[in-house]
């Protein structure tokens, strides 16, 4: 039992990896939503080469908790989709059990803040893109305002509740 031991304390640092990784990602969306808000081509150059870092980055912890996945999975017997950290936890006990859990709330907490970072950006994206087609349709002499596009004015907002006034 002392190598699954082993195994989860490695799990449990990878997973922590994971959250800085996901803390890294929640921070360059807010910039991302601020760059976007702001208009400022610099700024939005700027969060492309974070993405570019951060996907690299990504990409070689889902390749190393993959191989690790796959070790536990022969030392243990069971199916890799089967291996879950409340799995592993009743395996090992303590101290590597609690040190498991831990960093498994936290990447799940972290990966929480990233959905719902990425959830805004996403809004935010689209309705600036609605705004960019009903102007460019006002410009292109349109006699009334194409149905769903409408103005902004950031006294009135463009929405009753928009992404745009709220981020502003």
């Amino acid at each position: 039992m002392a190598d699954i031991k082993e195994l989860c304390r490695e799990l449990a640092e990878l997973l922590l990896r994971e959250e800085r990784c996901l803390e890294e990602a929640t921070t360059a969306l807010k910039r991302d939503r601020q760059a976007l808000a702001s208009a400022r081509g610099s700024l939005l150059e700027e969060a492309n080469r974070s993405w570019t870092e951060l996907a690299a980055g990504r990409s070689d912890l889902d390749r190393r908790r993959a191989m690790l996945i796959d070790r536990i999975s022969r030392e243990t017997g069971l199916e890799p989709r089967a291996i879950r950290v409340s799995r592993l936890a009743r395996l090992v006990g303590e101290p590597e059990a609690g040190a498991l859990r831990r960093a498994g709330e936290r990447v799940r907490r972290a990966a929480r803040e990233a959905a719902l970072q990425a959830a805004i950006g996403h809004d935010l994206l689209e309705e600036a893109t609605r705004f960019q087609e009903g102007l460019i349709a006002r410009l292109a002499g349109a006699a009334e305002p194409v149905p769903g596009h409408y103005g902004y004015s950031r006294e009135t907002g463009s929405a009753p509740l928009s992404v745009i006034d709220r981020t502003g």
